[in-house]
């Protein structure tokens, strides 16, 4: 929830840390946010790709039996 109020356009300003382990804390838990919504957008991305790749097989071989 913290990572979702900071990063966020209007809450923004009310969350900001005033002691430098605290500053380290937070860029390290928004880069460890910002890897694993990378890795689940990929990983989402990719099965999509893959469906879309095999939905082209089918239709060709079904194209092809008629």
């Amino acid at each position: 929830m913290f990572v979702g109020e900071l990063v966020s356009d209007d809450l923004f300003s009310d969350f900001v840390p005033q002691n430098q382990p605290y500053i380290l804390l937070t860029l390290l838990t928004l880069l460890i946010g910002l890897i694993l919504t990378t890795t689940c957008i990929d990983v989402v991305g990719a099965y999509y790709i893959d469906r879309l790749h095999f939905f082209g097989r089918d239709l060709d071989t079904e194209v092809q039996a008629l």
